[in-house]
């Protein structure tokens, strides 16, 4: 049976999600989920609907179920190891996720208690393009997006094709960056914390709808070739919140959390 581990970082993990629910304008909104109250292969959908306007879905693109999951990485002896911490790269690669989500792979629940036995990512070999992707429906425009992504394996998961988040109005996409552009020196996303590799965790500083030429956006889709995503955090207004202000709550936060593209005073 799998056994649960608690990293010594999950403290940490936790002081750093309550504060960044807490810093925020008057004016804006901000918002942090982090799946952490789901139990290993549970159907996420619609859970949080009523309380974010927010639907979320799994598309998977290679013939399995179009379901998302949650996915334990505290557990060991999972369908999939890369999936589980500690994690060996990346800035996060300290950290305790807990519960993160995966693009479902199989929907095999022998004993009926709604929760899939042995949930695993859907994956695809290099050349087939994405495995599938996640998407975000918001009931309210929103005006910056941030999340997790675990065990994105490198340059064959990081094109235009296989890697990417779109950025949609209505269901049309209006903007699209590469998950290859957060590790380009030359791109204006490019951020030097992030290291992909095999079981890496990587936290995506949020992209706004101002640098993408945008106004706003109600829809986010996350394609990836495997792997999870987590910490799904998004919002209105100008107010986004900095790694000096988590800091305030835990030392490491700053190092951890360090934002692209601004100075962050660490």
């Amino acid at each position: 049976m799998p056994t649960i581990r608690i990293s010594p970082a999950a403290a940490l993990a936790a002081a750093v999600a309550a504060v960044f629910v807490s810093v925020r304008a008057p004016s804006a909104a901000a918002a942090l989920i982090g799946f952490d109250e789901h139990p290993h292969g549970r159907v996420i959908d619609t859970q949080y609907h009523a309380e974010h306007g927010l639907r979320i879905e799994g598309h998977n693109w290679r013939g399995g179920p179009d379901y998302a999951l949650s996915f334990d990485t505290r557990l060991t002896g999972t369908a999939d190891p890369d999936l589980e911490d500690p994690f060996d790269a990346g800035n996060l690669s300290l950290a305790n996720l807990g519960s993160a989500l995966i693009i479902a792979e199989n929907m095999v629940d022998a004993n009926g208690d709604s929760l899939i036995d042995s949930p695993d990512d859907q994956s695809t070999r290099v050349g087939q393009g994405a495995a599938g992707q996640f998407v975000f429906r918001f009931d309210a425009m929103q005006t910056w997006f941030g999340f997790d992504l675990i065990d994105i394996d490198g340059p064959s998961e990081l094109t235009s094709v296989v890697g990417y988040v779109s950025f949609m109005r209505w269901g049309v996409e209006k903007a699209r960056v590469s998950l290859a552009d957060l590790t380009n020196l030359s791109s204006t996303h490019y951020d030097p914390t992030i290291a992909f590799g095999d079981n890496s965790a990587n936290r995506v500083s949020p992209f706004t709808a101002a640098e993408l030429g945008m106004t706003g956006f109600n829809g986010v889709a996350i394609a990836v070739a495997s792997g999870a995503v987590d910490n799904v955090t998004f919002g209105t207004g100008d107010s986004i919140p900095e790694p000096a202000a988590l800091a305030l709550a835990a030392p490491a936060a700053c190092a951890l959390l360090a934002r692209r593209r601004r100075a962050t005073g660490c």
